[in-house]
């Protein structure tokens, strides 16, 4: 998808008012960083706006926010039970005195989450850069 030529038949709205919504929807993603929330409220505005701008460049940035986020939701599931994993494996090693295979999964862990915010902050930096630009996402 990164590789790939743009469609010529995308164009850009007359107004400018689905520009400022995707650049709000970005800044929503990037927020998330410091409450963990705000990406609902960009993914909730990603689905609502579109519909409205189907056939035009935003619709690849729309597409591209709903991406993040479901992506993001399905790791953080996996994230969390994979930890889960890891700490009752370190809490029955240190009562029981026994190894226990799945806490080798807290280093991987760590690694696993650097990958996902690197590429988490690509996706959304490079789709804001390319809305402020008014280019689509692809």
């Amino acid at each position: 998808m990164d590789g790939t030529q743009p469609d010529a038949t995308l164009q850009a709205p007359a107004s400018g008012d689905t520009r400022m919504l995707v650049i709000i929807c970005y800044g929503l993603f990037l927020l998330a960083f410091t409450n963990g929330l705000s990406a609902i409220a960009g993914v909730v505005l990603a689905h609502i706006k579109r519909a409205d701008a189907r056939g035009t460049i935003w619709e690849t940035h729309f597409a591209n926010a709903i991406h993040v986020f479901w992506i993001g939701v399905a790791f953080w599931v996996a994230f969390f039970a994979a930890a889960l994993a890891g700490v009752a494996g370190t809490w029955h090693m240190a009562i029981a005195n026994d190894f226990y295979p799945p806490m080798l999964a807290l280093p991987l862990l760590g690694l696993a989450l650097l990958v996902y915010v690197v590429w988490y902050l690509y996706r959304i930096v490079r789709g804001l850069l390319r809305a402020l630009e008014n280019k689509p996402y692809v």
